[in-house]
């Protein structure tokens, strides 16, 4: 392994899941030595989230040799902003489809007629930055269309489990 290749997680070791890391993540190697290297792995369920692990080099296969030498300079100008130290992905716990109720009342939620207690339906498998889309959608008892489709920030809702 070369620092800067891009690379994809291709074994699967309990140490990894301890990260919430799954095959096929994606990263960028920041530092290599003999059989191990230093890998920040992008994730794809939460865009803005990474995990920074050490691996062995025989859980990960190069998917990309030759990268742009901007994008070498733009890891080696904001690495070092970053202060990264060895961490994980946050855990995944939504997926499509799955309700969720509004935990706060907040003016950014109520400007869209969306108030604690709401009940919505989380529309994607991703968040991006942790925000996940949301609709809030439906018609009242006089057939008025209220609520709204809006990215709301993780921490502020419960996802509700599935009866059943």
């Amino acid at each position: 392994m070369k620092k800067y290749n891009v690379v994809k997680l291709i074994n699967m070791r309990d140490k990894y899941k301890g990260y919430n890391l799954y095959l096929d993540a994606v990263g960028v190697v920041i530092d290599s030595y003999q059989n191990k290297s230093k890998i920040m792995f992008f994730n794809s369920y939460n865009e803005g989230d990474y995990s920074y692990i050490e691996v062995e080099n025989n859980d990960i296969e190069i998917i990309e040799d030759k990268v742009p030498i901007e994008f070498i300079n733009f890891i080696k100008e904001n690495l070092p902003k970053l202060k990264i130290k060895e961490k994980g992905f946050k855990p995944k716990e939504f997926r499509a489809y799955q309700k969720a109720k509004l935990l706060v009342e907040d003016e950014k939620y109520y400007q869209f007629g969306i108030h604690k207690g709401d009940i919505g339906t989380i529309i994607e498998d991703y968040a991006v930055q942790d925000y996940v889309l949301v609709d809030f959608c439906s018609i009242d008892g006089g057939n008025n269309y209220i609520g709204d489709c809006i990215s709301v920030k993780l921490q502020d809702l419960e996802i509700l489990k599935e009866e059943g």
